[in-house]
């Protein structure tokens, strides 16, 4: 796994929790983000190391399956992109504390951040 991409992942939902949603790759209709857009963590990746963290960008010059994109730039596992892409694959913990306390932005990305801390931690397997 690609653990420095993944963190500079986290970096930047920390920097600004309106700029990710995990629910798209891109969205480029988010009103409560600055630059109008989101990401999803395959979306950051894809954004971190093709267009310099320029999350616009990167939705503006859009890749065939950027899921597969992030999960090459990650170097996962088919089964470790299932486990840190989609929400309903998430320990249970992660997914119950994305949703808490009215699903804020900056609720939504504390419990990314850990989730994807998690998910270091024990090397892809949780």
């Amino acid at each position: 796994m690609n653990e420095a991409l993944l963190r500079q992942v986290m970096d930047e939902i920390r920097k600004e929790p309106k700029q990710f949603d995990i629910t798209s790759w891109f969205d480029r209709q988010a009103s409560e983000s600055p630059c109008g857009t989101t990401g999803c963590i395959a979306g950051w990746a894809v954004a971190l190391v093709h267009h310099k963290g320029d999350l616009k960008a990167a939705s503006q010059n859009p890749i065939l399956y950027p899921g597969k994109v992030g999960q090459k730039l990650l170097e996962l596992s088919y089964e470790e992109k299932q486990r840190l892409f989609f929400l309903e694959h998430w320990p249970k913990a992660y997914r119950d504390a994305y949703w808490a306390n009215g699903a804020t932005a900056q609720c939504r990305a504390r419990a990314t951040v850990a989730r994807i801390e998690h998910f270091i931690a024990t090397e892809g397997k949780e």
